[in-house]
């Protein structure tokens, strides 16, 4: 993914890296809004989120809330605590590790 501002001849429109690939069933969706994850280092929940998404074939962006105040403000929009792990897809929300709510996140997320 390329910066703010620059220019990737492959990417003209700026959207690689945005878009996660959901198979749903025996079709594929592309996602145009980006799975978030937000993360606290040495959490075994948080690595069990991740690694679920990869096993899903899901893109997403990692967001560590103990590094940043940014990404907190971020977390505390969309939750009103501080738990983590949070997947995000939009305004939709899974706390903690349950793979079939996150499963349910992602099917219902289908751009619609």
């Amino acid at each position: 993914m390329t910066l703010p501002g620059s220019f990737d001849s492959k990417d003209p429109v700026g959207l690689m890296g945005l878009t996660s690939r959901v198979v749903v069933g025996l079709r594929e969706e592309f996602l145009v809004v980006p799975v978030k994850v937000f993360t606290v280092p040495r959490c075994g929940a948080c690595q069990a989120v991740k690694e679920f998404l990869q096993e899903q074939g899901v893109a997403f962006e990692e967001l560590n809330v103990a590094g940043s105040i940014a990404n907190l403000r971020q977390l505390r929009r969309l939750t009103a605590g501080r738990e983590v792990p949070v997947t995000a897809l939009g305004d939709q929300v899974v706390v903690g590790y349950d793979p079939a709510a996150l499963t349910a996140l992602l099917a219902n997320g289908e751009g619609r």
